[in-house]
């Protein structure tokens, strides 16, 4: 039987006061799971990028965590559509 392997993807702007107990709470429902955290910016100017740094280096028991950082769009939707298109693209890159 094959076990899945998952791609999280998450939007942030501007969540440095909720984001670590967002992320934990997100490990902790994926703990025992095959999985990459992709963390879309979209324009944060705070310190969510420290936030989920942290996370990366010292809570994850993701494979992987990678940052994306784009201008703020204020179409979400438009943002998630071109961060898909642009991980298909690059999954050779971090295969899980």
């Amino acid at each position: 039987m094959n076990s899945l392997a998952y791609q999280v993807v998450i939007i942030v702007n501007n969540e440095q006061d909720t984001i670590s107990a967002k992320l934990d709470e997100l490990n902790a429902s994926m703990d025992g799971k095959t999985w990459i955290l992709q963390v879309v910016f979209n324009g944060s100017e705070d310190n969510s990028v420290v936030e989920v740094a942290r996370f990366g280096q010292d809570r994850s028991n993701s494979k992987n965590v990678h940052l994306w950082e784009y201008d703020h769009h204020d179409d979400v939707e438009e943002l998630k559509q071109k961060v898909v298109k642009e991980i298909i693209e690059r999954s050779g890159q971090y295969p899980i």
